[in-house]
């Protein structure tokens, strides 16, 4: 048995891949630490690596895991029914920020309906399922960089091609309040890709 001091109470998710741990909290984002059995001594220790920045607020209602070419990919799920795909870097960039004990953040992907649980395919390997709350379910899996460009230039496309009712342009980069960077950290806010405009 080993212990560690999580971020807070509020501790909403956990999941595991070898000996590395994934937490989800309610409120402060995420936390990635990792198992260590010492046979020498017989002792169990878990030691912490990196968590969501400080500055954020994250309300974490489920996590998961996937693997692609030897990378780890870290997947949260949100109160707001947005994607959040993380990764660790032992490095720490002093211009960004991040790195280090900071977890690496990509842009966030709006489902448009949500979601509290996420699981691994038993039919896709890295692939990963999601009931959502509309009835349907969804499938999160990874893919290469030159698809992800053809995907991102087809979603260019459609934000042009689909009609503005109310002077609402689809393009419009959006930021969920609990996404919001630190007003300290050098970088723009991330924007978030609208999966409501694939779905049109």
């Amino acid at each position: 048995m080993a212990m560690l001091d999580t971020m807070g109470p509020s501790i909403t998710s956990l999941c595991t891949v070898k000996n590395y741990i994934l937490a989800g909290d309610a409120i402060r984002g995420l936390q990635f630490a990792r198992f260590k059995h010492n046979k020498q001594q017989h002792t169990n220790s878990i030691s912490y690596l990196a968590k969501t920045h400080y500055s954020q607020t994250l309300p974490v209602v489920a996590v998961a895991t996937s693997v692609r070419d030897a990378n780890l990919g870290l997947i949260a799920l949100d109160a707001h029914g947005n994607i959040h795909v993380s990764s660790f870097s032992p490095h720490f960039d002093p211009i960004r920020g991040t790195g280090g004990d900071v977890l690496l953040h990509g842009r966030p992907f709006f489902m448009g309906t949500i979601s509290a649980s996420i699981v691994p395919s038993p039919v896709d390997t890295g692939a990963l399922l999601m009931p959502l709350s509309d009835g349907t379910m969804g499938r999160l899996f990874a893919v290469n960089p030159s698809d992800f460009t053809v995907l991102s230039r087809l979603f260019t496309h459609l934000v042009t091609m689909l009609p503005s009712p109310g002077s609402l342009h689809a393009g419009v980069q959006r930021e969920p309040v609990a996404y919001r960077q630190s007003q300290a950290l050098p970088d723009e806010p991330t924007p978030v890709v609208d999966g409501e405009v694939c779905r049109k």
